[in-house]
């Protein structure tokens, strides 16, 4: 009996954990986009070879609504790679 008490102490312990890791909100949010020039084509800006200019720069905002308002958030990432159209940024980092 005193086994099945250890146990279950364990697998609750173990639940309980789970539980609190699982409504952990993250800090972070991995976004990917694409990105596209005026004919539809893929961009393609990954090294100064084919991207003279620099990696390209990204600034993202989140807005409670969409008439005239502030951002609520703002984040900019310089020098982001763009692979065959696809970039890839960690928001909130």
């Amino acid at each position: 009996m005193l086994r099945n008490a250890k146990t279950s102490l364990v697998l609750a312990a173990v639940l309980l954990a789970a539980a609190t890791t699982a409504q952990a909100t993250p800090s972070t949010l991995a976004y990917e986009g694409t990105l596209e020039n005026a004919a539809g084509e893929p961009v393609e800006c990954s090294n100064a070879t084919n991207c003279p200019e620099g990696l390209l720069s990204f600034t993202f905002r989140l807005y409670a609504d969409d008439v005239d308002a502030p951002p609520l958030w703002t984040e900019t990432h310089a020098a982001v790679p763009v692979v065959r159209g696809v970039f890839r940024v960690e928001l909130g980092a």
